[in-house]
Protein backbone atom coordinates (compact mmCIF):
# COMPACT_ATOMS: atom_id res chain seq x y z
CA UNK A 1 0.00 0.00 0.00
CA UNK A 2 3.00 2.29 0.36
CA UNK A 3 2.80 2.74 -3.42
CA UNK A 4 -0.50 4.58 -2.94
CA UNK A 5 -2.62 1.78 -4.39
CA UNK A 6 -4.73 -0.68 -2.39
CA UNK A 7 -3.83 -4.34 -3.11
CA UNK A 8 -7.39 -5.46 -2.34
CA UNK A 9 -9.54 -3.09 -4.43
CA UNK A 10 -6.97 -1.13 -6.51
CA UNK A 11 -8.26 2.18 -5.16
CA UNK A 12 -5.87 5.12 -4.81
CA UNK A 13 -7.73 6.42 -1.73
CA UNK A 14 -4.87 5.24 0.50
CA UNK A 15 -3.72 7.25 3.53
CA UNK A 16 -0.65 6.80 5.73
CA UNK A 17 -0.19 7.57 9.43
CA UNK A 18 1.99 10.60 10.11
CA UNK A 19 2.76 10.15 13.79
CA UNK A 20 6.28 10.33 15.13
CA UNK A 21 7.67 9.00 18.37
CA UNK A 22 8.53 12.46 19.60
CA UNK A 23 5.35 14.38 19.10
CA UNK A 24 2.13 12.62 18.14
CA UNK A 25 -0.53 10.99 20.20
CA UNK A 26 -1.48 9.01 17.07
CA UNK A 27 1.70 6.95 16.87
CA UNK A 28 0.98 3.23 16.92
CA UNK A 29 3.48 1.05 18.75
CA UNK A 30 4.15 -2.68 18.60
CA UNK A 31 4.96 -4.22 21.97
CA UNK A 32 7.27 -7.22 21.53
CA UNK A 33 7.66 -8.23 25.13
CA UNK A 34 10.68 -7.71 27.38
CA UNK A 35 10.23 -3.93 27.08
CA UNK A 36 10.92 -3.71 23.33
CA UNK A 37 8.70 -1.29 21.44
CA UNK A 38 8.65 -0.58 17.70
CA UNK A 39 6.91 2.19 15.82
CA UNK A 40 4.29 1.09 13.28
CA UNK A 41 3.63 2.81 9.95
CA UNK A 42 -0.06 2.32 9.14
CA UNK A 43 -1.96 2.53 5.85
CA UNK A 44 -5.73 2.52 5.33
CA UNK A 45 -7.80 2.38 2.15
CA UNK A 46 -10.86 4.60 2.45
CA UNK A 47 -12.65 2.69 -0.33
CA UNK A 48 -12.62 -0.86 1.11
CA UNK A 49 -11.22 -0.21 4.64
CA UNK A 50 -8.26 -2.55 4.13
CA UNK A 51 -5.47 -1.78 6.62
CA UNK A 52 -1.79 -2.68 6.49
CA UNK A 53 0.84 -2.02 9.14
CA UNK A 54 4.62 -2.19 8.88
CA UNK A 55 6.90 -2.34 11.91
CA UNK A 56 10.05 -0.23 11.81
CA UNK A 57 13.22 -2.34 11.97
CA UNK A 58 14.98 -0.74 14.98
CA UNK A 59 13.79 0.41 18.38
CA UNK A 60 14.38 4.02 19.27
CA UNK A 61 16.59 4.50 22.35
CA UNK A 62 13.62 6.16 24.10
CA UNK A 63 11.46 3.03 23.71
CA UNK A 64 13.77 0.04 23.64
CA UNK A 65 17.31 -1.19 23.67
CA UNK A 66 18.26 -0.59 20.04
CA UNK A 67 17.36 -4.17 19.09
CA UNK A 68 16.26 -5.23 15.64
CA UNK A 69 12.66 -6.31 15.13
CA UNK A 70 13.83 -9.83 14.23
CA UNK A 71 15.84 -10.16 17.42
CA UNK A 72 13.04 -8.83 19.63
CA UNK A 73 10.30 -11.03 18.16
CA UNK A 74 12.25 -14.29 17.91
CA UNK A 75 13.53 -14.01 21.49
CA UNK A 76 10.17 -13.02 23.00
CA UNK A 77 7.83 -15.58 24.55
CA UNK A 78 4.91 -13.38 23.43
CA UNK A 79 5.25 -14.33 19.74
CA UNK A 80 5.01 -17.74 18.04
CA UNK A 81 6.05 -18.51 14.47
CA UNK A 82 3.12 -19.38 12.20
CA UNK A 83 3.63 -22.75 10.53
CA UNK A 84 2.83 -23.00 6.81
Amino acid sequence: MNSGKCPKCNSTEVYKSKGTLGGSQHTVLLMCGNGDVFEIESYVCLSCRHIEMFAMEKTEPLWGKGKSLTEAVTKSDKWAKVKP
